[in-house]
């Protein structure tokens, strides 16, 4: 099973106060256990994270979710699939960074796991989704 996993999940999983950090914790947690998921990162998911968390300097280690993010497939956009991207682009209406998330997913096959309701929302329409909450009870 391959999964691409939305910056709102990981910046969930690193801040403590966060609404949805125990359940994204418990996901995470949950994926490292199963030896049958592919977890894949797109850069833009890893860049958004970074900068999200780097507005409190004081509690970003970059190291640490530099260590996180090495453990996962990453994702290289080339030209080459700028026609399928543009594809994404028509069909949903979504924020640049978003329908390229979007996009990664429909080129790799991955299901998109996102806390993100109008990105679960657009997303449906050309690649499966869940939050991470639906995805624990599911598998």
């Amino acid at each position: 099973m391959w999964l691409l996993i939305d910056s709102s999940v990981f910046v969930a999983f690193f801040k403590k106060d966060d609404i949805f950090h125990k359940v994204s914790v418990k996901f995470i947690e949950r994926l490292s256990q199963k030896s049958d998921v592919v977890i894949v990162v797109p850069i833009i998911v890893f860049l958004e994270t970074a900068n999200i968390l780097n507005k409190k300097p004081s509690k970003f280690n970059s190291r640490l979710i530099l260590d996180i993010f090495n453990r996962y497939e990453t994702v290289n956009l080339t030209f080459g699939d700028a026609n399928l991207i543009i594809g994404v682009f028509q069909i949903i209406n979504l924020k640049t960074s978003d329908a390229i998330v979007v996009s990664v997913a429909k080129l790799t096959d991955t299901t998109l796991i996102t806390w993100d309701q109008k990105l679960q929302k657009e997303a449906r329409k050309i690649v499966e989704t869940f939050t991470p909450q639906e995805f624990l009870k599911k598998f």
